[in-house]
């Protein structure tokens, strides 16, 4: 039932009201609450209000929540008092966390490690998704045993930010990294024994990816064609290539692309089954997906000017 249907019932029914105060799965955003179709002030103003009655009287009583999903793009200048305020709500049990926030916030919001520091909750969640601010996890992060799949986008996050972070998150199995200032070198160490598919997009600060990740079946990546001030495709070295199996790559310069395929894929192309490639229109002279190191590959796509 939509929440807005749910709080509607509960003003008639003591009973709904009982299972809406204790219910554990909250998906909070303009149009879950109802607010589509109002103008942008309206919406702003009674999304904050909603989200923080809603959470607010949850957390007074003491609801253990095990999905949160707070999408507040409308609110570029929401206080960061309120969001500390409802990220109270992160206790043991939860296991599903969303934060989405405006990516042109008025002022950045920074994370705070200290949600993540008890280590029952830290351990309980299995994914956690951030999207417009800044995180920079310190020692009181808890250890991440249980999560799974971790997306950041549009995240300021350092280098030693994001290694810290992995290093808690041992049976990680999804990664999406987007948009993602402050990494200039990407380290995927050997403890994520874990790691199926990995996605680097529109990170234009990184020039070197490293990936040691032995269980690694996908790797999806996309840089900002003719926008990155280095004005070339980072170097991507794969320690142990025996599952990957899918390969997709856009870099940076549309041109070019068959040429970096030839001299800078081979390394990671042992046992890849589908390449797909995105550049501009070229000439295919002394590409040859039959020998090789692309022996084994039996998709190959060239996507050239929106044509394949």
């Amino acid at each position: 039932m939509p929440i807005q249907d749910a709080a509607r019932a509960a003003c008639v029914s003591r009973g709904f009201l009982h299972s809406w105060r204790h219910y554990s799965n909250l998906i909070l955003s303009d149009r879950t609450l109802g607010l589509l179709g109002r103008t942008f002030e309206e919406t702003k103003t009674h999304l904050t209000y909603k989200v923080d009655k809603i959470l607010t009287n949850h957390y007074h009583n003491g609801v253990k929540v095990k999905t949160l999903k707070l999408s507040l793009g409308p609110c570029k200048d929401i206080k960061a008092s309120y969001l500390d305020r409802w990220l109270r709500i992160i206790k043991p049990g939860i296991q599903e966390f969303s934060l989405v926030l405006s990516s042109v916030m008025n002022k950045s919001y920074s994370f705070p490690c200290s949600v993540l520091s008890n280590e029952a909750a830290a351990s309980s969640i299995q994914s956690l998704s951030l999207l417009g601010c800044a995180f920079h996890p310190t020692s009181i992060l808890g250890c991440l045993r249980r999560l799974k799949c971790l997306s950041l986008c549009y995240v300021h996050v350092t280098e030693d930010g994001l290694a810290h972070l992995l290093s808690k998150s041992s049976v990680l199995e999804w990664l999406e990294i987007e948009a993602c200032s402050g990494i200039v070198c990407l380290k995927i160490p050997c403890t994520l024994q874990q790691l199926k598919f990995l996605s680097v997009q529109k990170c234009k600060m990184v020039q070197l990816v490293e990936i040691d990740a032995p269980q690694l079946c996908s790797f999806h990546y996309g840089g900002i064609p003719d926008a990155d001030h280095y004005g070339r495709t980072p170097a991507i070295y794969v320690q142990n290539s025996s599952h990957l199996k899918t390969v997709d790559i856009s870099p940076v310069s549309l041109s070019g692309i068959l040429s970096y395929a030839r001299f800078s894929l081979p390394s990671i192309a042992q046992n890849v089954e589908s390449l797909t490639l995105h550049g501009r229109s070229e000439v295919c002279v002394g590409f040859n997906v039959s020998t090789g190191p692309f022996k084994n590959v039996y998709v190959c796509t060239l996507v050239c000017c929106n044509k394949t």
